[in-house]
């Protein structure tokens, strides 16, 4: 078997459930909208993005029309007016907060950084991040409430300081790695 030296992994569907965290943000965006945020809503969503991403594999559709046109076309669909482009803006801020590992992802991750580079853990270490005492305990609270736990000292105590900790850092790696990627 083939020794590799470094892994990078596409985060969404391979570490992280991408479905799980657009059905939370897609939640939030529509229940902060005033809209309704049930599973019919959902279903309607999911269908409207789907055929308008399978429109921009073809070549018929930009990017930057799509992600609002989404939006509207739900509004449209729900009989009801809006700023799309404002709904869009939101579900990215939610989207972007939400953060859920598939099952054996940590494991896997920790089974193979002894062995090669783990292309996030190295940017990492390249840009010196670490979290302060202020960003943990942010941090804490944020996974304590995602998770539904009674209070971050008994996330912390259930998962572990380590756990916790690496868990935030990979986040703030993530979003470190998204502000400086180029879309071309």
């Amino acid at each position: 078997m083939p020794r590799y030296e470094v892994v990078l992994f596409d985060a969404d569907h391979t570490l992280f459930d991408f479905d799980r965290a657009e059905r939370e943000a897609l939640r939030q965006t529509l229940e902060e909208a005033g809209l309704p945020a049930d599973g019919e809503t959902e279903a309607r969503y999911l269908s409207i993005n789907r055929a308008l991403w399978n429109r921009l594999d073809r070549g018929e559709v930009r990017r930057e029309w799509l992600v609002v046109e989404r939006f509207a076309a739900l509004l449209r669909a729900l009989g009801r007016t809006g700023d799309a482009a404002a709904l869009n803006r939101a579900y990215l801020d939610h989207l972007g907060e939400g953060s859920y590992l598939l099952p054996g992802a940590q494991a896997l991750c920790r089974a193979l950084a002894p062995s090669c580079t783990l292309a996030i853990d190295a940017i990492g270490k390249a840009e010196n991040m670490t979290v302060s005492d202020e960003e943990y305990q942010s941090g804490l609270e944020e996974l304590a409430n995602q998770y539904g736990a009674e209070s971050g000292e008994a996330f912390e105590e259930q998962y572990g300081k380590e756990d916790v900790e690496n868990s935030i850092l990979y986040d703030k790696i993530m979003d470190y790695v998204v502000d400086q990627a180029v879309v071309k």
